[in-house]
């Protein structure tokens, strides 16, 4: 399945980001959402899900830059 089909995908492409951005830890990235921490481990375990990639692990990062890329071609328009 492909996370960008989802009707929330600018929302799970938001997580991505702020999960790396904030070093993989959920009390930084949560905050930064500013979402529950339960928030951010229901939306990872979704993502996780759907991608059939870990986001604990290196598989992080190409997700991570799988949705820089495409905040990249939605601003572009």
């Amino acid at each position: 399945m492909d996370l960008r089909t989802q009707p929330d995908w600018p929302v799970l492409r938001e997580t991505v980001v702020a999960w790396c951005e904030n070093g993989f830890n959920l009390v930084r990235a949560s905050a930064a959402l500013h979402i529950h921490r339960n928030t951010l481990v229901y939306r990872m375990n979704k993502i996780e899900h759907i991608s059939g990639r870990s986001l604990r692990d290196r598989g992080a990062l190409s997700l991570y830059l799988a949705c820089l890329a495409d905040q990249l071609d939605t601003a572009r328009g």
